[in-house]
Formats: structure tokens, sequence, C-alpha cells
């Protein structure tokens, strides 16, 4: 009898169900590298994703927008970029903190004042560092990717994000 209990137990402790998360947030990006900070401003934007795994571990999925204004010494226009990105987020301290990391592509359009269009899309990272409080999630992160315009070179931004983030 005592087996069978001790069994169950073990069985039990050893097997975590599968989580689903949803989450949203509004964030704002600085230009973190001094030639993108010389020809943008920092952006606006919003993110959403999903995430799955077992236990403290989730595989996730995110797509966004951001749009960093132009300087007046940039005669490129507006960025625009949507970067979809695939990561890890590995939840320490109460399953409250948490670490992700992000790798993905950056979708990028760049107005120019002659009303041509540059359009690249570029590898895009992504690391930093959460806390989710009753569903509201504050993150910071620090990312990167090449800037459609090549006398920039690679675009480092520092983000910060606000939003929600649900269980399903």
């Amino acid at each position: 009898f005592s087996v069978t209990i001790a069994a169950r137990y073990a069985v039990n402790a050893q097997f975590k169900l599968p989580k689903a998360l949803l989450f949203a947030n509004v964030n704002y990006a600085s230009p973190a590298n001094e030639k993108f900070n010389v020809s943008n401003r920092g952006a606006w934007g919003g993110e959403a994703g999903l995430g799955l795994g077992l236990g403290k571990t989730l595989i996730t999925g995110t797509v966004g927008y951001q749009v960093f204004g132009m300087k007046v010494n940039n005669l490129g226009g507006d960025l625009q970029v949507i970067p979809l990105k695939a990561g890890i987020r590995q939840y320490v301290a109460l399953g409250k903190v948490f670490f992700l990391g992000n790798v993905g592509t950056a979708f990028q359009s760049f107005d120019n004042t002659s009303n041509t269009r540059i359009k690249t899309n570029n590898f895009m990272w992504e690391g930093g560092v959460g806390v989710k409080l009753i569903g509201l999630e504050l993150q910071g992160t620090y990312s990167g990717w090449q800037h459609p315009m090549g006398t920039i070179g690679n675009a480092t931004m520092l983000n910060l994000k606000l939003g929600w983030s649900f269980k399903l």
C-alpha cells in the first residue's frame, strides 16, 4: 500500500502540465549605439505573442511593430520595423521573474525624401529580463539588427515594455 502511494506521488511530482501564455505589450525603444541614435529618435511600438512549454520554460513566438522617427540630419525618413521572433522564456524566483532570449528577423521599410522605398529584412536578436505580477508584465531588453542604411551598420536598442500576460 505505501509503495503504491509513494509511486503515485513520484509520478505526480515529475509530470508537469503544459502551459500556454498569451501576452501583449506597448514598448519604447531607445537607440543604443551612436550612429543609430544620430539618425533616428526612439520608437513607440507594440508586440504580441504566445508561449508554450512545460514547467518554468516556455518557447515563445512574437510579432511587433515600431516606428523610429527621423532626426533632422536623416534624409531617409521614419524607419518602420516589424520584428518576427522566436525564443525562450525561463521563469525563476517564485515564477514571477523571467529571463528571455529571442532570435528572428526585422522587416524594415525606410521612406526617404525621393519617395522611393528601401525595404530589407535582417537577422534580429534580443535578450532581457522581466517580472510578472498579477497579469501585469514589465520587461527590459537589449536588441539589435542590421540597419537598412549601410552607413549606420548594426542598430542596437534598449527596450522598456509594459503589458499583460494571461495563462491559457
